[in-house]
């Protein structure tokens, strides 16, 4: 067992803690918020995430799972720290804010009694963890007392509402060092997870700071070129859909993030690290062109999508009209509304003189906070009662209870049975035999049976 102590209680820094408690090691989370740190205290989660709470109670009730804001304390038990703070992009920036982190590096370093191992598990720019390392050891003690802090890259690849599955059963667990101690006890701490296999990857620090943002980079670029053929889908008449089954049978090519839509790629990851790739790029005197592409090809399929809403009402004018949206969050099973579409999708809504009634599972009150308590939003706690008297339905996730439609119900709600798909969810040509005005990305369109 390894005592451990994880800085920063948001989404990577809950899962690691739990998961590493769960695994059977000692783990105190640190943070400054006082209030989630008495709620943590109690057992409870601060955020959506299945299977979280389970393991933050079971792991508080052993013992093993504490929650504190004194760092202090925390530095000086623990011989192994993971930092795990947000890095979100600076406003009017395409940098990444690394504030949170260095503040945590100049805490260690205040209150190091000894050599530690330092973790930096929030995504930050490669050569990120030389700062991290220039302030830990700015002040090494001498004589006897002297000692030397190493800084390791562990990036996460956690994909939200399976973040417990994605740690605990990891494609692979990268890990930046060189040096022979931090790989061993980093191999110690994640043994647990590598039951069946070694997953691990041992490699340089610069070199696994630039892995987790070209990861990103890469599944976001794939997101982007599929949308970016859906103007050319609809042109000629092709669906993009079949398109994307068509290639995603190539094993060179694969399934997975191929899917098109409206409703573009949001949340804390891909949009930041793509900007904070961009900007490093740009730092170092390199073209970032086809980064800057993936980006605006997301920002403009998002325009599109909305135009095709304002654009089905004559002259584009939904002055008085009433729209329901279903789904606020970037993804379904998270509150996480980050960069979401929702917010685009609902302003427009609302400057063009337009109505909305909401619905969202886990996101609602989250996105209420963010977007601020305006006039013309109304919030549902049943998706059908977001559609009473509506003139059309936007679907903005791909959630389980927005893939089979009562269209009965949606039809008797409903002034009229107008569906904007912005997940690409249902059959145009069998939505249309329904009577319904199906709008969706890359697709033919069929004129609704009557």
């Amino acid at each position: 067992m390894e005592k451990i102590a994880v800085f920063g209680t948001g989404y990577v820094g809950l899962v690691t803690g739990a998961c590493f408690v769960n695994a059977g090691h000692n783990v105190t989370c640190v943070d400054i918020d006082e209030t989630k740190i008495e709620r943590l205290k109690k057992g409870e989660c601060p955020i959506v995430e299945k299977d979280l709470p389970v393991r933050i109670e079971k792991g508080v009730q052993s013992g093993n799972l504490s929650f504190t804001t004194n760092a202090s304390l925390a530095v000086k038990n623990c011989k192994v720290i993971f930092i795990a703070v947000g890095t979100p992009t600076k406003k009017g920036s395409e940098e990444a804010d690394l504030s949170a982190v260095f503040a945590v590096a100049r805490t260690i370093q205040e209150n190091a009694d000894s050599s530690k191992i330092v973790i930096q598990k929030s995504t930050v720019p490669v050569g990120t963890g030389d700062e991290v390392e220039e302030i830990l050891n700015s002040q090494i003690k001498s004589g006897e007392d002297r000692f030397f802090h190493v800084v390791v890259s562990n990036p996460e690849f956690l994909k939200e509402g399976r973040a417990i599955h994605d740690f605990e059963y990891p494609d692979r667990v990268v890990i930046g060092t060189n040096d022979k101690e931090a790989q061993r006890v980093m191999r110690k701490i994640y043994v647990p997870f590598m039951r069946t296999s070694d997953r691990m990857i041992f490699m340089s620090r610069p070199s696994a700071e630039l892995t987790k943002v070209v990861a990103n980079t890469m599944l976001a670029m794939r997101i982007s070129a599929m949308n970016a053929i859906t103007p050319l889908a609809e042109k000629f008449g092709a669906d993009v859909t079949e398109v994307r089954r068509g290639i995603g049978t190539d094993s060179r090519i694969g399934t997975a993030f191929l899917f098109p839509g409206g409703a573009t790629f949001g949340g804390s990851c891909f949009p930041k690290d793509v900007r904070a790739l961009i900007a490093i790029m740009e730092e170092s005197g390199m073209d970032a062109g086809i980064f800057k592409e993936v980006m605006e090809i997301n920002h403009e399929q998002r325009m599109r999508f909305i135009g095709k809403i304002l654009n089905y009402f004559e002259k584009g004018d939904i002055t008085g009209k009433k729209i329901a949206v279903w789904g606020l969050s970037f993804k379904p099973g998270t509150d996480d509304v980050r960069e979401a579409a929702s917010f685009d999708v609902i302003r427009t809504i609302l400057e063009k003189g337009g109505t909305v009634s909401v619905f969202d599972e886990h996101a609602k009150e989250i996105f209420r906070n963010e977007f601020g308590n305006v006039k013309g939003i109304e919030y549902c706690d049943d998706q059908y009662v977001t559609t009473k008297d509506a003139d059309a339905l936007v679907i903005l996730t791909d959630a389980m209870e927005f893939r089979l439609l009562d269209l009965e119900r949606l039809k008797k709600a409903m002034n009229k049975l107008v569906i904007f798909d912005g997940k690409n969810l249902h059959d145009p040509e069998e939505m249309s035999k329904e009577g319904a005005h199906y709008i969706c990305m890359g697709r033919p369109f069929f004129n609704p049976k009557s």
